[in-house]
């Protein structure tokens, strides 16, 4: 009976903790204290790396981006994407990666650069770069949020680009997209990591 139970709370633990699977029929999940609802949600399983997505973004099939979403309207410009690189094979570093942005933003003439935010943050001994990226496409102002970090070898740019009108509907989702990333089975992130801001 004890074993019952031991093995019941770790299945009630497993199904509170994960997002939905697209194989999964659960109906209400836990993501990081907030209580989502499973059919809203989808777990995205990568090479290395997995992570919980809205389930009415659409994947899109592409060749620039480690992983590409288009968000779920009718606004092209919007989008949620995951660079990756290895850091042995292209010497990259997060500064090296931000000034080729900045630079590739302001020569870029069919979106004007309106400026940015960067935050040096320590993560539980590790540096990231939680960055804010204002443009304007045709008149609508856009704003992406990022977080550039380094892991098992490998450097990452995880972005979020929605019109500065619907930047903070999406932020919440962002925030819980972040923290449940996992890379190698490993939390990419934690919401009990203290943070520390370097610069």
């Amino acid at each position: 009976m004890k074993v019952i139970n031991i093995l019941a709370f770790f299945i009630v633990l497993l199904l509170m903790t994960q997002c939905k699977n697209k194989a999964s029929t659960s109906s209400t999940t836990v993501l990081n204290d907030s209580l989502l609802e499973s059919k809203n949600w989808i777990k995205v399983k990568l090479k290395s790396e997995s992570f919980c997505l809205p389930a009415k973004w659409k994947t899109t099939d592409q060749h620039s981006y480690y992983y590409f979403s288009r968000l779920n309207h009718n606004d092209n410009n919007t989008y949620f994407v995951i660079a990756k690189f290895n850091i042995k094979d292209t010497q990259i570093t997060a500064l090296k990666y931000l000034s080729q942005t900045y630079t590739t933003e302001l020569k870029d003439t069919a979106e004007l650069f309106n400026g940015y935010t960067v935050k040096k943050l320590n993560l539980n001994n590790n540096t990231v770069y939680y960055c804010e990226f204002f443009t304007t496409i045709k008149g609508t102002k856009y704003l992406m949020y990022s977080m550039i970090f380094t892991k098992n070898g490998f450097f990452y740019d995880v972005s979020l680009k929605e019109s500065l009108a619907r930047s903070v509907n999406v932020k919440k989702d962002y925030n819980n997209i972040i923290y449940s990333m996992t890379i190698e089975g490993e939390s990419a992130f934690d919401r009990t990591w203290p943070i520390k801001i370097l610069k």
